[in-house]
């Protein structure tokens, strides 16, 4: 299965972070100190996140004691994760590199490597392998490797066909289709302003192609990238991988 298009290189804009404002503030410290307690890391080691956005793990993380480098494609938000690290006074604490997760530049590098909120499963099947395979090889022998995904089988019980979210400028109208054949999470986007002003879009639309992978699929996955799962837990209250957790975070260890 080949993505739709790249979406996503210009999907996580001014539009996205307005929808998720609230969630991020909200939830940033639970996802950073749930990943820190699975990861099991020495303050000080070295932690890549990736993909990074505008840096708000990055910082956290920085913030608990660790070293950090956040990756990722959009040279956008990467300016904003620079802004946020100076603004929290952890700039030098946090190097940005802006490079494809596909292809990471670095081999047996970090002590450990975070993947947070849903942000894998962007790049069709074979672009997934392949970025799974770059966080494999940028960790250190013996490093641990966190991913945190969708479970699937909770949103498709959860999510209806359409629904409504409200962001301090716009009404978002979400428009759900799961495609059982691909795995892939298909969602429309529309936003519509409550004030347009002049020369603002009264509608704005945007797609997203998320594939949603199960625990077997991601254990084979990282198998073949030279990683074994260690545990797995439904949410970052450890609660179990079943029908009624709505993520699959998943710890793996890369062979020594």
């Amino acid at each position: 299965m080949a993505p739709k298009e790249a979406w996503y290189e210009d999907f996580f804009d001014e539009y996205y972070r307005a929808a998720h404002r609230e969630y991020e503030e909200e939830f940033t410290t639970t996802e950073v100190f749930g990943a820190l307690s699975l990861l099991d890391l020495s303050p000080g080691a070295h932690i890549l996140d990736v993909p990074c956005g505008t840096g708000r793990h990055s910082v956290a993380f920085a913030a608990a004691g660790y070293t950090v480098t956040g990756v990722d494609l959009s040279a956008q938000a990467l300016a904003l994760a620079r802004e946020r690290a100076a603004a929290a006074g952890r700039a030098e604490q946090i190097q940005w590199v802006r490079a494809d997760m596909r292809r990471l530049p670095w081999t047996d590098h970090f002590d450990g490597v975070a993947c947070l909120f849903n942000s894998f499963g962007y790049l069709g099947d074979e672009g997934d392998t392949q970025a799974l395979a770059a966080m494999v090889g940028a960790v250190k022998p013996g490093g641990p490797i966190l991913l945190d995904l969708p479970n699937r089988d909770y949103y498709l019980g959860a999510v209806p066909p359409a629904y409504w979210q409200e962001t301090a400028d716009h009404w978002l109208l979400c428009s759900f289709n799961f495609d059982y054949v691909t795995g892939v999470a298909e969602t429309d986007y529309t936003f519509v302003a409550k004030n347009p002003g002049p020369g603002s879009p009264p509608v704005v639309q945007r797609k997203s192609f998320v594939r949603w992978y199960t625990l077997p699929e991601i254990r084979k996955m990282l198998a073949e990238a030279g990683a074994q799962v260690e545990e797995a837990v439904g949410d970052w209250d450890g609660r179990a991988v079943d029908g009624e957790a709505p993520k699959i975070i998943v710890l793996a260890r890369k062979g020594a």
